[in-house]
């Protein structure tokens, strides 16, 4: 009873993400086509292929990091559409990690913190690295520049991947530190 409990309570969470993931890009295109931006169409037919590609693989609670790096992939394509040289992201993997395993969509889902959490214009372009401290970890650090208005907030974010990470049964999933200059999540790989 408490393991089908436990894969009831997982699936929920895995549920909220793609309805937040879309919603997200759905308001981006929005606002991409009041402002008549000629890259519309391009993330749309993006978006599409990007879409195809997490209805396929919904129902898994954790994947390859390779196949989490090419959905990472696929996402910062649309977010660079949408913000041009306003948005600057730099993925430094080692290949010999791919075979590790991490919860469906955390990379892009911390990606999509970044940038929803913090202010990203020309004059105060956001970088974002993700990198590796050791062959188990990968690392989404950002320059902390944070809104001071949040629109569109749901609350799902990092407590939902935390909580994930602890149902699949990995303790401290996740690890979060700030400084006055940065933002860092470091994610466990399993």
């Amino acid at each position: 009873l408490k393991t089908e409990n436990y894969i009831a309570e997982l699936d929920q969470l895995r549920k909220q993400v793609n309805p937040h993931f879309l919603f997200n890009s759905l308001s981006t295109l929005q606002t991409m086509i009041r402002n008549s931006d000629p890259n519309s169409e391009s993330f749309l037919k993006n978006l599409s292929s990007f879409y195809r590609q997490v209805l396929h693989a919904q129902n898994q609670d954790y994947v390859s990091l390779e196949e989490e790096i090419k959905f990472l992939n696929a996402y910062t394509y649309l977010m660079k559409a949408r913000h041009e040289d306003a948005l600057k992201i730099k993925i430094e993997i080692n290949p010999q990690s791919y075979r590790y395993s991490i919860p469906f969509f955390a990379l892009q889902l911390v990606v999509e913190n970044c940038i929803k959490h913090n202010i990203v214009s020309i004059s105060k372009p956001l970088e974002i690295n993700i990198y590796q401290k050791d062959e188990v970890t990968v690392t989404v650090s950002n320059n902390y520049q944070p809104k001071e208005q949040l629109n569109n907030s749901v609350g799902i974010g990092l407590d939902n991947l935390l909580n994930r990470y602890k149902l699949i049964g990995v303790e401290k999933g996740l690890e979060i530190e700030k400084t006055e200059t940065h933002f860092n999540v470091t994610l466990k790989l399993f």
